[in-house]
């Protein structure tokens, strides 16, 4: 189903948007993400995009939905948007949004299920994420080519690249998004 929806998407996408494509792949989540934000600003310097559109090879989508939440974007001239994930293969189960970054270093999240509005929060997934590209120009200029990595919380627990790039991209002032009428597939056996 993710492969349909990735070739449904490619098909689809100038019904809303006009669409480059760049494609990198490793084993290794974050260093494969710091690939194309060096591959997106290069291009973006020639083409001027108004949108980059993180799309994981495992999400299970609509282009309609990629077109739901870019159309929030614009309405709301949001920075940073994702919609909620749900989990196929553990019948249709939502994972956590995660709501707030507390001072000691832990999260407090709230399931997707009790998400009824679009709202602002800390943290999410990164695979289905769209953003302004001044966030990813000003966060390389912040951090180099490794704008992806990730780190040990106080209490030991490891922050993935997913939500450092939240946490890093907030204290320069940007905002997150989640848009829960957005509500796409994840085709993993484990909710992350």
């Amino acid at each position: 189903p993710a492969y349909d929806s990735m070739i449904n998407f490619v098909a689809n996408a100038g019904r809303f948007c006009q669409a480059a494509f760049i494609i990198k792949s490793s084993c290794y989540v974050h260093e494969n993400r710091n690939r194309l934000v060096k591959a997106f600003l290069e291009a973006d310097e020639k083409l001027d995009f108004d949108y980059a559109f993180w799309i994981d090879s495992d999400m299970v989508f609509t282009w309609q939905q990629a077109e739901q939440l870019l159309k929030f974007m614009l309405e709301q001239n949001a920075d940073i948007g994702t919609g909620v994930y749900y989990s196929f293969v553990q019948g249709g189960k939502p994972g956590p949004v995660i709501i707030q970054k507390k001072e000691d270093d832990s999260w407090e999240t709230i399931p997707a299920s009790e998400l009824k509005e679009p709202m602002l929060v800390d943290g999410a997934g990164f695979g289905f994420v769209a953003m302004k590209p001044k966030v990813l120009k000003e966060m390389m200029e912040k951090k180099g080519e490794h704008v992806f990595g990730f780190r040990f919380s106080k209490k030991g627990k490891m922050i993935g690249e997913d939500n450092l790039f939240f946490e890093e991209a907030k204290q320069l002032g940007y905002e997150l998004w989640v848009v829960p009428q957005v509500r796409v597939g994840h085709a993993k056996t484990v909710i992350v």
